[in-house]
């Protein structure tokens, strides 16, 4: 994209502020919103790596710290304002995962940590965001290389 053309869709953007800027009610929180989409897109339009970084660190950092919340990938691009695939290509140049594969795998770390208590296998299951027992042990099993029972066997 050369300079001009970025120059101009500034220009356009800055309008399109100015117009929510009028919005009598609630106006805050709509151009708060709108502002940082329109970031956003700028970032996508310019190629700003330190946004890509910042919206992915975001995500990153909202998957560590409650991988049990059930986020779709509309939900997480919605999020951070950007399409699905746009979001799921940018995360994994930057993480080495996909975000769902990301999810899981920080579930199963925390799943890891509540076996170390006297938690029972479903309640961990339960608890981590999985739906039912068989889906956590697949994916327990797949990521550690025992089953749930196995490795809290292992570590008691």
């Amino acid at each position: 994209m050369l300079e001009s053309d970025i120059e101009e869709v500034m220009d356009v953007l800055e309008q399109l502020i100015t117009r929510v800027d009028c919005l009598a009610e609630e106006r805050e929180t709509y151009r708060t919103l709108f502002k940082d989409g329109l970031l956003v897109l700028c970032a996508g339009l310019i190629e700003d790596e330190d946004m890509v970084f910042s919206y992915t660190e975001e995500l990153k950092n909202q998957l560590l710290q409650t991988p049990e919340n059930p986020f779709s990938l509309e939900q997480m691009a919605k999020h951070i304002c950007i399409s699905p695939y746009h979001m799921i290509r940018q995360f994994k140049t930057a993480v080495g995962l996909t975000p769902h594969q990301f999810q899981i795998q920080s579930r199963i770390r925390k799943a890891q940590k509540l076996l170390k208590t006297n938690k029972s296998v479903t309640e961990v299951a339960l608890e981590t965001g999985f739906c039912d027992q068989s889906h956590f042990n697949r994916y327990f099993k797949k990521i550690v290389g025992l089953t749930p029972k196995e490795y809290k066997k292992a570590i008691h």
